[in-house]
Order: structure tokens, then C-alpha cells, then sequence
């Protein structure tokens, strides 16, 4: 089967994106899973601080519940079940009289502790490359996941 999308499919000779972002997808992901098995922590865990991360201030735990379920390809039940495993882990809690999720000081050691870990071994990987290639490369891998995301009627 060929495809004429240009990521999947490209022009004889070029670079064929998929395969080389999904082994990098592979081999970092790796990385990631011994570090998470070193805290032991499970992976929706360490996803949901990243979500949480995204947002400008706390969010409403309606909106957390919505951004899990659509950033992490969950249903609402699971979603829901999600928070409130980290709610009852004491790894988030709501503020505000139950209007704003954040982290508790556990779960923002925890994050903290998983962030100096990947960020370590980020700069290992990147270490011998030029800064302006990798800000490239995000940049470039940034607007290939909002195409992706559109393409597949998701929003960006």
C-alpha cells in the first residue's frame, strides 16, 4: 500500500520522517520507563503531571479530567478514575473548595525528581549536537504532531 502524504509516503530519496521519529520514539521512551520503574512510578502518572504542566494556572478538575482524556486517548471513566488515584495517592489534590487540581508537595517532589532524571539523560543525547538543530528539530516535531492531530480530526 502507498500513501501520497509526504510523511508517510515521501519522494524518492528523501528522508522518510516516520520511521526515524518512531525509533527515537522507542529508544526515549525506553529511557523514560527505567526511570519511571526507578521511582516507581506508572507511566499515566508521570503523563498526567505533564498535562497538568501544560496549563497557565490550576485547572478545574472538569477541565483536567477533559485534557487526560483527550491528550491521553482515555475515556471519561478513566479519566476520571485517573485523578482520583492521584488525588488518593496524595500526589494531586483540589484547592479552592474543590475548583483547582494541583500537585501536592509529594507529587511536585516526585515530578521534580523525574525531571532531573530525563533532563540528565536529555543532555547526554543532546550534548554533542548544535542547540539550533535541536530547537529545529523540536520545533519542526512540534508542528508535525498539531498536522498529525488535524489530520486525524483532533484537535491541536
Amino acid at each position: 500500500m502507498t500513501s501520497s502524504h509526504p510523511i508517510l509516503a515521501p519522494a524518492t530519496g528523501a528522508p522518510s520522517l516516520g520511521p526515524a521519529v518512531g525509533m527515537a520514539e522507542r529508544a526515549l521512551t525506553r529511557i523514560l520507563a527505567r526511570v519511571l520503574a526507578e521511582t516507581g512510578t506508572p507511566t499515566l502518572t508521570w503523563y498526567a503531571f505533564q498535562r497538568l504542566a501544560v496549563f497557565g494556572s490550576a485547572p478545574s478538575p472538569a477541565d483536567f479530567r477533559r485534557d487526560l482524556r483527550d491528550e491521553l486517548d482515555l475515556d471519561d471513566s478513566a479519566a476520571a478514575a485517573l485523578l482520583d488515584e492521584l488525588v488518593a495517592g496524595g500526589l494531586m489534590q483540589t484547592q479552592d473548595g474543590g475548583t483547582r487540581v494541583t500537585l501536592t508537595d509529594a507529587g511536585q517532589a516526585l515530578r521534580d525528581r523525574i525531571r532531573a532524571a530525563t533532563a540528565a539523560t536529555a543532555g547526554e543525547l543532546t550534548a554533542s549536537l548544535d542547540p539550533g538543530d535541536v530547537a529545529t528539530t523540536v520545533r519542526t516535531l512540534a508542528a508535525v504532531t498539531a498536522q498529525a492531530r488535524t489530520l486525524a480530526g483532533r484537535p491541536s
